[in-house]
């Protein structure tokens, strides 16, 4: 195992309608927003802000490589199960664990940016007829595994450096942006800056199951050295693991 310094930065995928879109919800603001203000008119005091979370901490992104030291081709288990859709599945080619609970802190599910408290997303769960309609629509996909020849490295997508926790956001910290229709709170996932003993982990095996179908390798580029099998499961997937300290902007994990 090795850990170096490089510095990369991470860019966030979405999930659900882009900012902005037409959500059916009735935005109130400036002087006909009543349901927004509570002024004690009886004794002429303002009420006290609503204590919002900071939306926006700042964090280190972590570049992961993967590399392969082994004689022969290795096969990287891709596919996870969704942490909130039972039954889907997202791409996820390494875990990070929190050394001491054992939590993933780099899991996210396929809505999980539509779900993030941050005022530049639509607000999760506040709109539709049915309360806690979530209108993200996942697709019935797997992602296939990859294979890493002797040598080969694979650069896999950076995590951001941040855990998510679900939290109620006051009303009052989403009421200018989504207009939500009661002063309710609204739920999402509120992320926290990561520091802290990890432990990275790799699902390695040297073969392919193609459940009868076609044949489901792929054959590397010669320059890079690894590619995305058409389908399959890996056989005999076991862990590789690797340790270290969070922060840091980069870590290797070797497949000996």
């Amino acid at each position: 195992m090795q850990v170096a310094l490089v510095l990369v930065l991470a860019v966030p995928g979405a999930c659900g309608p882009t900012p902005g879109a037409d959500t059916g919800a009735t935005t109130t603001t400036g002087a006909d927003d009543s349901s927004s203000s509570s002024e004690d008119t009886s004794t002429g005091e303002l009420p006290d802000p609503p204590q919002c979370p900071d939306f926006r901490p700042e964090a280190t992104p972590l570049a992961v490589t993967i590399v392969n030291s082994r004689p022969e081709p290795v096969y990287i288990e891709v596919a996870v199960l969704d942490p909130e859709l039972p039954g889907y599945r997202v791409a996820r080619p390494y875990d990070l664990l929190d050394a001491e609970t054992a939590a993933v802190v780099n899991e996210r599910g396929l809505c999980h940016t539509y779900r993030r408290c941050s005022f530049d997303l639509w607000c999760p769960w506040s709109f539709g007829e049915n309360p806690g309609h979530d209108p993200c629509d996942p697709a019935q996909e797997s992602p296939p595994p990859l294979r890493l020849d002797p040598g080969a490295s694979y650069s896999a997508a950076p995590w951001d450096g941040l855990a998510f926790a679900p939290a109620e956001v006051p009303y009052e910290c989403f009421h200018a942006l989504c207009g939500v229709p009661a002063p309710e709170p609204t739920e999402c996932l509120l992320a926290s800056a990561y520091a802290g003993e990890l432990i990275a982990r790799v699902r390695v095996g040297a073969a392919l199951d193609c459940g009868g179908d076609e044949p489901c390798d792929c054959e590397p580029d010669a320059e890079e050295g690894w590619c995305e099998a058409s389908g399959g499961a890996v056989v005999g997937a076991a862990p590789v693991d690797a340790s270290l300290s969070f922060p840091v902007d980069a870590l290797t994990i070797t497949i000996q």
